[in-house]
């Protein structure tokens, strides 16, 4: 077993005791005896997943928003404009704070 230096609060955790479930895996915390998710850093994470999802979403959707301006075409750039802001949106939905599990966190999933 190799344990790095820096290291602080170290234990042996029994197999039975890590969940099998590794979504979450940075989120894990040990109270000393048992290893359980850190909810608000759970939420953090889901949150990084969003944003990393919809960059491509937004990105592609630059694209559209500077060809409605070439033809000047002001309904679908406002059509595009509103997509984008749900993009945006969605790392404050109220589902991801009312997330009491990682479960329900995971199935948070507006994209």
């Amino acid at each position: 077993l190799s344990v790095p230096a820096d290291a602080v609060g170290v234990r042996i955790a029994d197999e039975s005791e890590v969940p099998t479930d590794r979504t979450f895996r940075d989120a894990w915390r040990s109270d000393g005896k048992k290893i359980a998710i850190d909810m608000p850093r759970a939420r953090e994470l889901h949150r990084e997943r969003l944003r990393a999802a919809r960059a491509p979403l937004l990105a592609a959707l630059d694209v559209e928003a500077i060809r409605a301006d070439e033809v000047g075409d002001a309904e679908a750039k406002s059509a595009i404009v509103a997509r984008k802001q749900r993009l945006r949106d969605v790392t404050r939905l109220p589902e991801i704070e009312a997330a009491t599990t990682a479960e329900a966190l995971t199935k948070v999933w507006p994209l």
